[in-house]
């Protein structure tokens, strides 16, 4: 007889084994890595506004147009707690993905998928680093996951008609208004995905009057968040919350360059998922023309998250719900046999063991910056000149701020790439120098152009400079206190 493996039939013990495997595949992961690359200055960012709080998120003091401010806001409830700073910061991340759990699940049953085909499809999402990244890092992406889930709550599901339907609607652009401002055009999903869902289920809520006043939401919250930028001198960055950030500034092969990125990281990180999904879709896709059409927006993020696994997140439901239906589905009927135990259990282990090794790796590389912003901390005149070495900045903040009550005032020189050895010595030696183009005090452009970066510091003449980069450059008169890997540590 075939082995046949069987699910419980109460829902909310499905819901439980979900935020059990959600538990024992975070937790563990939560401090494990030091801060790294957004999330180390989202740290600091966070930080100030727990201090003063700012309609836009602040840097260093001064305005930027990289994110919007509603998680570091979110983020600032948090910074007080008696935590180790990796936990501190992450832990929104943590918490909203957990919320997350019932709420996919609860999406899937409304869109009309049966309790083990959507408990499946949860888990499958769970077990991959698509989601195990942000969930375990001080990321904007699953706060905008959240909102992303808890809005299709009130847009799909029973025939939308009376009052009660209409406030659904409202509340549920209100949220799309909430999304905006966590993560920009992101907040554009929403509508996309409502309208689809109405079209194929119910036509007839799409003349709903109070679900047109919500689509209304979006545009409003552009409109705001044009005049805030205006009214701090951003005017010139208006573009970037629609989608700047994923286009490049190299032309054709640029973007070329980026989409193979984003097919990479995208393959890798959806592990075996992604591929079963195609023969899924293809056999699939017109019993759930909803998520089908989600599905098909996974070709966004392919045309521009280079190297960024997180974001998939947004699409990787689509993904893991067609990944099962591949493996259930045989001639209409649900086969869960020890075939497709195994498949599946073969798959959860290589999105985990994907997973694991990327945490390790990056453990290694960013464990340098890690070490010698601690070998920095507490000390004065310091300048940290070079490649963008965002985690050695940190954990000399943090750590002052820790022991001291604030950071300490440093220099910080940042070239978004690589430049000439003698630019870097002529930084190093005159650190207010004149002879190369810096952007002064604000940091906002640092993502979108290539020119270099210089914080405010009333240091004149840094007696520490640590150089990032892997530059071997030399300073008369400096001997060399710290040197692994990329970075080297002068004392003058």
């Amino acid at each position: 007889m075939a082995l046949k493996i069987g699910l419980p039939k109460d829902e909310t013990r499905l819901i439980i084994l979900l935020i059990a495997v959600y538990l024992l595949t975070r937790l563990p992961l939560l401090g494990y890595l030091p801060l790294i690359k957004d999330e180390a200055i989202y740290s600091i960012m966070i930080h100030e506004q727990s201090v003063s709080h700012t309609i836009l998120p602040t840097l260093f003091g001064y305005p930027v147009s990289w994110k919007p401010i509603l998680f570091f806001w979110t983020g600032a409830l948090f910074s007080g707690l008696p935590l180790p700073i990796e936990l501190i910061y992450r832990l929104p991340s943590f918490l909203f993905g957990l919320l997350t759990v019932p709420l996919l699940f609860a999406v899937l049953r409304k869109s009309g998928i049966n309790a083990n085909i959507s408990f499946l499809s949860t888990l499958a999402f769970l077990l991959c680093a698509v989601s195990i990244h942000p969930n375990t890092h001080a990321m904007i992406d699953t706060m905008m996951f959240f909102l992303i889930l808890l809005s299709l709550c009130l847009y799909v599901g029973e025939k939308k008609d009376g009052g009660d339907a209409g406030r659904k609607f409202l509340l549920a652009g209100f949220l799309v208004f909430i999304a905006f401002f966590t993560k920009f055009i992101l907040a554009a999903m929403i509508p996309a995905l409502a309208i689809a869902y109405l079209y194929f289920n119910d036509r007839k809520s799409l003349r709903n009057p109070l679900f047109l006043v919500s689509l209304l939401a979006l545009p409003a919250a552009i409109t705001l968040n044009a005049l805030l930028f205006t009214q701090a001198g951003l005017s010139g960055e208006l573009a970037l919350p629609f989608g700047s950030n994923a286009l490049s500034n190299s032309g054709l092969i640029g973007q070329f360059a980026r989409a193979i990125g984003a097919l990479d990281v995208f393959l890798v990180g959806t592990g075996i998922w992604s591929v079963l999904s195609i023969p899924g879709f293809i056999s699939h896709r017109k019993e759930n023309p909803f998520m089908s059409f989600w599905y098909l927006l996974t070709i966004l993020p392919l045309l521009g998250g280079t190297y960024m696994v997180w974001y998939f997140l947004p699409v990787m439901p689509a993904i893991s719900y067609f990944a099962c239906m591949s493996l259930v589905m045989w001639k209409g009927k649900e086969r869960m046999d020890g075939l497709f135990g195994f498949v599946f259990a073969a798959g959860a282990l290589l999105g985990l063991g994907i997973a694991l090794y990327t945490y390790v790796s990056l453990s290694e590389f960013y464990s340098v910056e890690k070490e010698a912003g601690l070998l920095l901390s507490g000390k004065e005149d310091v300048a940290v000149i070079g490649l963008y070495t965002p985690t050695l900045v940190t954990y000399k903040y943090h750590s002052e701020l820790s022991a001291l009550g604030r950071p300490l005032d440093f220099g910080w020189i940042a070239f978004p790439e690589a430049v000439p050895p003698e630019t870097v010595r002529d930084f190093a030696l005159d650190y207010h120098t004149g002879s190369h183009p810096a952007v002064d005090g604000s940091f906002s452009e640092f993502y979108t152009t290539n020119q270099t970066f210089r914080k405010d510091t009333t240091i004149a003449d840094p007696r520490i400079i640590a150089i990032a980069g892997g530059y071997n450059i030399g300073i008369p008169d400096a001997r060399v206190i710290y040197n692994r890997s990329y970075i080297t540590i002068y004392e003058r």
